[in-house]
């Protein structure tokens, strides 16, 4: 998946501001079975970057992955490809909604 449909994925869920979409207040099974695994990993990052400031890239996607398979009962990827990276950038830049 492209980092352009990353920024889609989260676009359509209404969590860039000021794209003038309304936020969908999707389970994070739905996003998984609707926009993919990676879109779920995006999601989850922002929620957590939301309750905490994460010093690297690392450690973010790690708290990702438990979160993942706890939410999911099923195994994360090994490796993120991008979608964790382009999170944190946005998040920093000041570019997200918060969850409902």
């Amino acid at each position: 998946m492209s980092y352009g449909c990353r920024l889609w994925a989260i676009w359509y869920l209404g969590r860039i501001i000021g794209s003038e979409r309304p936020q969908l207040n999707w389970s994070i099974d739905k996003i998984r079975k609707n926009l993919g695994k990676n879109t779920a990993y995006a999601v989850l990052s922002l929620d957590l970057l939301e309750q905490k400031n994460y010093g690297s890239l690392k450690a973010l996607w790690q708290e990702v992955q438990c979160l993942y398979q706890q939410k999911l009962s099923e195994k994360p990827a090994d490796s993120e490809q991008g979608e964790i990276a382009l999170t944190m950038l946005l998040y920093k830049a000041g570019l997200i909604t918060t969850s409902l």
